[in-house]
């Protein structure tokens, strides 16, 4: 049976991973003498050329704004890009033989400039789509998307690659992004890395590039108490009541829906709505009670200043150690046009020692204001379809 469920999922993977399906100079690759011989038109907008394989991962990098000369670097030819890594302005790029999704794979600089040295080339890189863990968590091969290898100036794939096939892992999206969310970077905001990967691979995966690759002395949203709560439970950032001398609060989800309860997240201006979070005590009891605050931000991602909307008081009684409790404030939506988050945080103004001060935050409820929320009404014989 088709569940009305299955039919909405499809839909929204759909919109979610179309994002970044084509690379736009696809229709001029291969040409006959190359990407850089396509006359007057050899240059892409990442200022390589088109068709090659640096070309292909810039463009798979497009969401941070990286080209030719990313942050003060010359990338140049894709055997240097491990030599611009750690030219680049501040803090440098980490590379290693750590792989992880959405890593550039590189290949050293070979050039002698003698016409009868075959093995000259100017080096290589490739996008890591998938990376292949064996039973102790170390990373073992690499499935990696690229152009201008074993197909000329065009698109090609390869499974399986050993890790210590390449020279080296590049971790430029790891420390452009950080962590966000349970899917490490948004999975780099291209839907099929979120599936490639196992739950159990995502935890390691998030903590490896909190610990070891984030930029860490730049301006970012994504702080110690995000990433503690977001991995909580999830391969790292978890604590255990058994061993934790003091309370530590926790919300473990935070969802909105409509006055009735039922989840939403596209409201129409002045709308009423509520805002849910289940708050967990992950230590031991605690000596009192603690606030709930409640905050609403623009955009995606919780501001440095949100808006305070409400607080809550939930009592010592309700949040002994290992318990968990539910708790909704009523709210309105904005009156202006546009795509918000509520976030809340758990004894928001640290009223009670905990055994970890710095993980109170929720993740972010993104939500979505507009003039009229379209529904759809199903013939019958939809129906008995989607029953």
């Amino acid at each position: 049976m088709l569940k009305k469920s299955a039919v909405i999922l499809f839909l929204v993977c759909i919109c979610f991973s179309s994002v970044y399906a084509d690379y736009p100079y696809d229709s001029v690759c291969p040409s006959p003498a190359g990407g850089r011989y396509l006359q007057g038109t050899d240059g892409d907008q990442w200022d390589f050329w088109k068709c090659e394989c640096v070309s292909y991962a810039a463009y798979m990098m497009s969401g941070v704004n990286f080209s030719n000369s990313y942050r003060g670097a010359s990338w140049g030819n894709g055997g240097h890009w491990n030599d611009a890594a750690g030219n680049v302005s501040g803090q440098n790029i980490v590379v290693d033989n750590y792989p992880l999704p959405g890593d550039i794979a590189y290949w050293e600089y070979n050039w002698t400039g003698d016409p009868n040295n075959h093995s000259d080339d100017y080096g290589h890189v490739a996008f890591v789509e998938k990376v292949h863990f064996n039973s102790s968590g170390n990373p073992v091969s690499v499935d990696i998307s690229e152009y201008n290898f074993n197909n000329a100036y065009d698109y090609g794939t390869r499974n399986n690659v050993p890790v210590n096939n390449p020279s080296g892992f590049i971790h430029i999206l790891a420390y452009e992004e950080g962590v966000t969310t349970l899917g490490y970077l948004d999975c780099y905001e291209m839907g099929d890395l979120c599936s490639n990967q196992t739950h159990e691979e995502w935890g390691r995966i998030v903590n490896k590039v909190w610990n070891d690759y984030r930029c860490t002395n730049c301006t970012s949203s994504y702080d110690v108490a995000f990433i503690n709560t977001t991995a909580t439970g999830f391969g790292g950032g978890d604590s255990s009541s058994g061993s934790a001398s003091l309370p530590d609060f926790i919300i473990k989800k935070i969802w909105l829906s409509d006055s009735s309860g039922k989840p939403k997240t596209v409201f129409t201006p002045g709308e009423a709505m509520q805002i849910h979070v289940e708050v967990k005590n992950d230590g031991v009891d605690t000596p009192s009670g603690i606030e709930v605050k409640y905050y609403r931000s623009n955009g995606y991602k919780k501001d440095s200043n949100p808006t305070t909307l409400a607080t809550d008081f939930i009592n010592k009684d309700d949040l002994d150690g290992g318990e968990t409790h539910n708790e909704l404030k009523n709210t309105t939506a904005p009156t202006t046009l546009g795509t918000y988050n509520m976030t809340a945080k758990a004894d928001s103004d640290h009223d009670v020692d905990e055994e970890h001060e710095g993980n109170n935050w929720s993740d972010e409820a993104a939500f979505t204001v507009v003039n009229t929320v379209v529904s759809f009404k199903l013939l019958p014989f939809m129906n008995s379809i989607l029953e």
